[in-house]
């Protein structure tokens, strides 16, 4: 057992390989970062999107991030600064937030939602703090769309090991919702979040970052690669073994079958890491990363 919080396993500086930046000047031009004065990030985590977002902001902008665990919020405040922007940090829980009404011009989050029990409550928090005509900025993921693209293209890959591996995640994804801890796959699902009465000019952009694993590419592939590694030699699908046998079960997985599935998933997982990391194998992959940004009603 270990003491260290549940997203100790993901808060990586791998984080920061997540955009492309000329795609993040894209972003922060659509989003009209110019009119931002006061930026908040929610679910701070370490910073690591808190201190990207306060790269975009104009000079004189401030940005505060806003996260539960104690820890992470004094890991992100040692952080060096960011040139012309105050970036701050203070401990707070996303579904009740410390900040009076219309506080902020920008309120983002980066993979919050997808661990969290009730994300629409979330986005009606963060609504509330943010001024008419702000900015609400949600960058989720469909996590296991991201699984197919890294397993379906290759040909070692056993297509019953295949549908084995896809639906063990499906099921556990649909197990941790259950339990409360959040839906891994919700990109899809942000539209539904808002409130209509509330927001208007909706708008939904994917991130265009693709990851490249070949003989030659940068540092940011081997970084993912040792990312990659770490997660799957903690459990098959990137969560500990208790937690994926937890969720495998409240998803309607048969118990029975646990480890017998783990062992296959294991097996094409870190083959496919083994191939990448010895130059044998070469592959591209993205994924499903959805960016929307709305505008907060007058």
């Amino acid at each position: 057992m270990t003491d260290e919080p549940h997203s100790a396993l993901y808060l990586t500086d791998a984080r920061d390989l997540w955009w492309n930046a000329d795609f993040l000047a894209l972003l922060a031009r659509r989003a009209d970062f110019t009119s931002v004065r006061h930026a908040l990030d929610v679910g701070a985590g370490q910073g690591h999107w808190t201190r990207t977002v306060a790269r975009l902001l104009p000079k004189g902008a401030s940005i505060v991030g806003v996260e539960r665990e104690p820890r992470w919020v004094e890991l992100a405040a040692r952080a060096p600064a960011v040139d012309g922007v105050p970036v701050s940090y203070q401990v707070g829980g996303a579904e009740r937030m410390p900040f009076a009404d219309a506080s902020f011009d920008l309120v983002t989050c980066q993979t919050l939602l997808i661990h969290v029990a009730d994300p629409r409550a979330v986005v009606a928090e963060m609504t509330r703090v943010l001024r008419p005509g702000g900015r609400l900025l949600l960058c989720e993921p469909n996590n296991i769309a991201a699984s197919v693209s890294r397993l379906v293209t290759s040909p070692s890959v056993d297509v019953d090991d295949l549908v084995a591996a896809l639906t063990m995640q499906a099921r556990c994804e649909r197990g941790k919702a259950a339990l409360g801890r959040g839906f891994d796959s919700a990109g899809e699902t942000l539209v539904s979040l808002l409130d209509p009465a509330l927001v208007d000019d909706v708008q939904v952009w994917l991130n265009d970052r693709c990851t490249v694993y070949a003989p030659g590419t940068d540092r940011g592939s081997r970084t993912e690669l040792a990312d990659d590694r770490r997660l799957i030699e903690v459990g098959p699908l990137g969560w500990s073994l208790d937690d994926t046998r937890r969720y495998f079960v409240a998803g309607g997985g048969d118990e029975a079958a646990f480890d017998g599935l783990c062992a296959r998933v294991w097996r094409i997982a870190r083959a496919r890491l083994d191939g990448l990391v010895s130059g044998r194998a070469s592959q591209n992959e993205g994924g499903l990363f959805y960016v929307l940004c709305a505008r907060r009603r007058a």
